[in-house]
């Protein structure tokens, strides 16, 4: 990248990741792979038969990570777009250092990877958002509403792992209880 781009691309690829930092993204995603865990551990504890345990929960990790992961993955990547754009303030820089980028990566443009839409899509997004300003209004307001539903989803698989650990407190104190009046 430093020998193939220009000091102002540089800048731009450095703006995006800082957009990630700024938006907080690793955050999120961790809160989502601690809710997925709670999640699991509550599909494992409402399913006594161990079989239909890994079936739950493939089957759960597979759309987890699959469909939202990569939905979620491919808007952080836009958002952290914007916030380059908007800090450097130079569209044409940005857009040109994810052309260079596609020539690097063998000139593939139009292909996209499953953390990343594709080189184009990521050029249109950002001239839509320079472009016309009630689209990047409204993908703000999108992101708030997803960030909404991963905090809702974290706290349900949170809520879900309280029950189920209160559960079996009230199930271990009445296992001593049987002993201790088992023993007298």
């Amino acid at each position: 990248l430093l020998e193939r781009f220009s000091d102002d691309q540089i800048c731009a690829v450095i703006a995006h990741e800082i957009g990630h930092a700024k938006k907080s993204h690793i955050v999120k995603y961790m809160l989502l792979f601690f809710s997925s865990f709670f999640v699991v551990m509550a599909l494992t504890y409402s399913q006594p038969d161990s079989s239909l345990v890994l079936i739950n929960i493939s089957l759960f990790m597979a759309f987890f990570w699959i469909v939202i992961f990569t939905a979620l993955s491919r808007r952080f990547e836009a958002e952290a777009d914007m916030y380059a754009v908007e800090l450097t303030g130079n569209p044409e820089t940005f857009a040109s250092a994810l052309d260079s980028l596609a020539e690097l990566s063998g000139g593939i443009r139009n292909m996209p990877s499953i953390t990343h839409s594709s080189i184009a899509e990521r050029v249109h997004f950002l001239w839509l958002t320079v472009l016309f300003p009630e689209y990047a209004a409204k993908f703000r307001s999108h992101m708030k509403r997803l960030l909404t539903m991963v905090f809702a989803f974290f706290f349900a698989g949170l809520a879900g792992t309280g029950f189920i650990i209160s559960k079996e407190m009230e199930n271990y104190n009445k296992q001593r209880v049987q002993l201790y009046y088992m023993d007298l």
